[in-house]
Formats: C-alpha cells, structure tokens, sequence
C-alpha cells in the first residue's frame, strides 16, 4: 500500500495544482436600489462556468449582460445579481468556497417541533434540518428508547430548513435581528452549457474519454469517492484489494484527464462497512457541493447515499451493486451492474433466439430462501419465457438424491441447466453428477460471472451474462497495464473482472460527461452517451426521467 499512499500525494498535488490563488473582493454596484457585483471575466472563462461560480441561471446572467450573448472577452465586466454572494464575501479564484452568513450563525435561542413521520429515519431527519444524529439524541433525550411514528422532537431554529412552514415559525419565535444576514439560498437548476462539443447529449453516440488536450475549466470538478479502501492497513484483504484497485484504476482517469487540462478535486472517505460510518461520512459538508459521487461498495450503505444524492441534487453512480432499491425512484443514481430485470430479459431473448433445440431445466433447490438474488431471477426467468410460450422443464425443492434420479435430461437437445441460487457453494454437491452426466448428454451451466474464479469443478460447457466484453483489445490493454506499472508497485490481482480497469473505464466516462455538459449531463434525458471503455461498454438508460439509469450493455461469456 505504500505505492498507492505515494501516488495518491502525487496525484493530488497534480489534480489540485493551479487550483488556489489569491483572494480577490469584487467592487459592487447599486442599480434600482439592488446590488450588483461587478466580475471581470477571467481569460479563458466561459459563461456557464461563471454561472455555476455565483450560483446563477444563464438565463439571468444573459438578462443581465445582454452583450454576454456575443462572446465573452477577458476583462469584460459582466453584473452579477449579489443575493448569492455578499460584498465582504471572499471568492477563492477556481473555487466556489462559500463564506455567506448562513442560518446557523443567529444565536440558538429557540426551537421547533418536528412530528415523526411514518418510516421516517433518525438520518433523514438530521439531513432535512442539517442537524447531526448527535446533536438530535443530545436535545432529545426519548430517542434512547429508538425513534417511534408521531414523537415529537425539539430543532434548534438556527439550523438549515427546507420546510416554509417551519422556516416562519422560527421567524416568529426569534427575537434576533436579522436583517443584516443574508441566508443561503438553495440554487435553481442551471442549464449546461456545451463546450465546443460536435455532439449533444440528446444523441446517442459515442463519448468514452477526452482524448485531446481541452479548454481548462475554471470551475474544477467535485468528485467524491466513497469505498472501504482501508488505505491505512496491509493490502491484504481480497475484498478491500478489489476497491483498491477499482480506486487506482479511477486516479489513472483523472490525472488523465488533468493533463489534457481539465481541473478536478478529488475528496476520498473510507466508508469502511457500516451504516454508521456512513452516516458519519455524509455529515462532512464538502459533499454537498460535489458534482459526482463514486460509490459506496455495500448495499446495506446504498440507501443512505442514494437519500443524500436525491436531496442535493448529486450525481451517484454504483459500480458493483446490481440491488439498488431506489434506483426507480431516484433520477441522480447511476448502476453500472445490470438490475436483475435487465439480465433476466436478455438471458430470455438469448435462448428465444437460439435455433438449436433447446431443454431447459430449471433446478430449484429446497434450501434456497427468497433473500438469494439467483431466487428472484429463476422466477422472473420463467414469467419471461412463458409468456413467449418458450417450454422448459423444473425440478422441484431439489435435492443431490432427486436431481440424480430425474429423468428430464434430453439425448436430442442441449440441456440448459439453471439453479435458483447466486452462490457457488449451493451448486456444488451437483457438479460430479453433472460432470458424468455430461459424458452422454449436451449439458450447458447457467451460471453467474462471479463464479468463473471458482469454477474449476466444471467439467461441462457454462455460460454467463456480464457487462463486460468477452473480448478485450490487447493493445488497449496493454497500454493501460503499461500505465498502472509505471505509476503503482504492487502486482494486480489476476481476477475477471480487473476491478482496476473498472475504475479506469468509469472514471474516464463520467469526467467527460461533467467536463462536456456540466453536471446536469442526466437531466430530462432517457438515454446518455454511448462509450466503449476497455473492460466495458457503456450503455446507460432510464425508463423515464424520474427514476435512475442502469448500464444495459450485456455480453454472453462462454467456457
């Protein structure tokens, strides 16, 4: 881990470089009784980068400087509306660093009382009101006891609030003035501007990385990764090497993309395994002003990102989950792994298709509950290929003894085997069965991708389903490798996937997408860029523009 410790100081010195300078304070300008900041244009800034630095729609900077429309020039003097950004406020150059006076700086005097909704969590309080699960155990000390529907818990007034109704019972509790504080308004929705791009995001085509040098952006790009990469210990642990290498495979994107002159921050967390370090992790502020969130890796942590993306408006992609439950009702997440739906309908078209005469058997084992995502997709494959009247054959709550005495097998067709499980050891104790029977029948294995690591037991023909390409182009790949050596000193895994060249493919994806259409690239869109990465193709699409996308490129892998 020392290789990936150095490089991450380098990188980051790299990323940040020419990010900082010195402070300036604009001049301000009163017009019609309203004040205005008076922004001379930085050479090489573009409209919509300023837009995004004072939190403006285009459409009010174009009002405003209607010469704006033209072209900007460097040392143009654009008027900027001051109710985001106040006279004393200090704007770091290529930064959006916010000094407003918020809220949270009138003095907690009074409170008002929040009623308990049905469902409702402890965290999902705290991030309404911006308050931490600490300070709401603190002021109230029933929630001990556990949070129950219809308590009433006490909020300072002086915290952040999205309800209008509490927001004036807190102005009318409070005896502090404060006309002279200026409170932080939550931003309207900024169209992206294109940046000299020979294709919109309204057409399906191809965007798989910058490969030539760009115009800088003066507004850096906010990435935050949230992984269990435990950076501190030995790189021991087969599970955290995956997130490791997934994460170094990312950094390669990024510096990539910095030396074709893009600027990018990169904020990491170590998001470990539970829900409270979670929890923990999405208190710290500076996430709510990223433009992506990479992760997190563990699907009992999903739910939580997946509410904090929703409530701010921040972009989230999944890359190893397929079990995302918000996924139909949260537009800012994106799921690299297909959902159990997606691969269910290929899996069904690709045997529809097939010419060959075909005997499919389901084999459904009598210890498999309805927690196994291999459950879920057996029953969903079944409604799938009846209700294209395709035959298939089950054996029922099958055991070693019951498989062994079935007659189903057919001499005159391929035996299509799959089981109602996604774990390798449930299948097991059948493999010597299958593997003889193998010897006088066309015998094919279902199986998941996860198991072509351990599948040596296998002496049969298998097949599986993945988003990643049978085959890869080997001097792509080589190039890649060449490029991971000479920047990391440790050995990658030899696993298929190479959760390395993962990273690799989404990084580069996802930077191109905020680079060339800002962070809004998803909005009112069903279906965004196609890219062809090394490992991946990426095909992301939606089912309507309220719920997330998911990455619907599959492949059949064959042994």
């Amino acid at each position: 881990m020392k290789a990936l410790n150095s490089f991450l100081i380098i990188i980051f010195l790299i990323i940040c470089e020419g990010l900082s300078a010195q402070n300036q304070n604009y001049q301000i300008k009163k017009i019609a009784g309203k004040e205005y900041i008076l922004y001379p244009v930085q050479a090489g800034e573009g409209l919509y980068g300023i837009a995004r630095k004072f939190e403006v729609t285009l459409d009010k900077l174009n009002e405003l400087n209607p010469d704006a429309a033209n072209g900007l020039t460097t040392g143009q003097i654009l008027l900027i509306p001051s109710s985001k950004k106040t006279k004393t406020e200090v704007v770091e150059n290529n930064k959006t660093e916010k000094s407003t006076v918020l809220k949270s700086d009138i003095a907690e005097t009074n409170f008002i009382e929040h009623l308990v909704e049905k469902k409702q969590t402890l965290f999902a309080i705290s991030r309404k009101y911006d308050i931490s699960v600490d300070e709401l155990k603190k002021l109230n000390p029933d929630l001990e006891n556990g949070l129950k529907t219809g308590m009433t818990l006490r909020i300072p007034c002086n915290k952040s609030m999205d309800d209008k109704k509490h927001k004036n019972k807190c102005k009318d509790k409070s005896e502090v003035e404060t006309k002279n504080i200026q409170v932080a308004e939550t931003p309207k929705p900024i169209e992206p501007e294109i940046v000299k791009a020979k294709h919109t995001v309204d057409d399906v085509r191809y965007l798989t990385r910058i490969v030539q040098n760009v115009k800088p952006n003066n507004t850096p790009l906010k990435i935050a990764i949230l992984l269990p990469l435990v950076i501190e210990n030995a790189k021991t642990d087969a599970v955290n090497e995956r997130f490791q290498e997934f994460y170094a495979g990312f950094l390669l994107a990024a510096n990539e993309a910095k030396n074709k002159g893009v600027s990018i921050e990169i904020y990491t967390f170590d998001t470990e395994k539970t829900e409270d370090k979670i929890i923990e992790v999405l208190q710290n502020q500076k996430l709510k002003n990223v433009d992506l969130i990479i992760g997190p890796a563990y699907t009992n942590q999903i739910s939580l990102v997946s509410e904090f993306a929703k409530e701010n408006k921040i972009n989230c992609v999944i890359p190893f989950s397929s079990k995302v439950a918000d996924l139909a009702t949260n537009p800012y997440l994106f799921q690299f792994n297909a959902t159990n739906y997606v691969e269910t309908e290929y899996l069904c078209n690709l045997l529809n298709k097939n010419t060959k005469p075909e005997n499919i058997v389901f084999i459904d084992l009598a210890t498999v509950t309805a927690s196994d995502s291999g459950f879920e997709f057996s029953q969903n494959l079944k409604n799938s290929l009846s209700a294209k009247n395709k035959p298939f054959q089950v054996i029922d709550m099958a055991t070693e003894q019951l498989v062994q005495s079935s007659t189903v097998f057919d001499k005159e067709k391929s035996n299509i085997i799959i089981f109602n499980t996604d774990k390798f050891s449930g299948i097991f104790p059948y493999l010597s069965f299958l593997n003889s029977k193998a010897m006088e029948y066309d015998i094919q294995l279902y199986e998941q991708f996860s198991w072509k690591n351990q599948n040596a037991q296998v002496k049969f023909k298998s097949f599986s389903i993945a988003p990643f390409k049978p085959l890869i182009n080997d001097e792509d790949l080589k190039q890649y490798n060449s490029l991971f050596n000479s920047n990391f000193g440790w050995k990658k895994s030899s696993n298929n996937p190479q959760y390395d060249v993962l990273g690799y493919d989404l990084g580069n994806y996802f930077i191109a997408l905020l680079y060339e259409f800002g962070p809004q690239f998803s909005w009112d869109k069903k279906q965004l860029p196609l890219a062809s990465g090394i490992q991946s193709f990426l095909k992301f699409e939606r089912n309507n523009v309220t719920s997330g996308f998911v990455n619907k490129q599959l492949y059949q892998h064959e042994k």
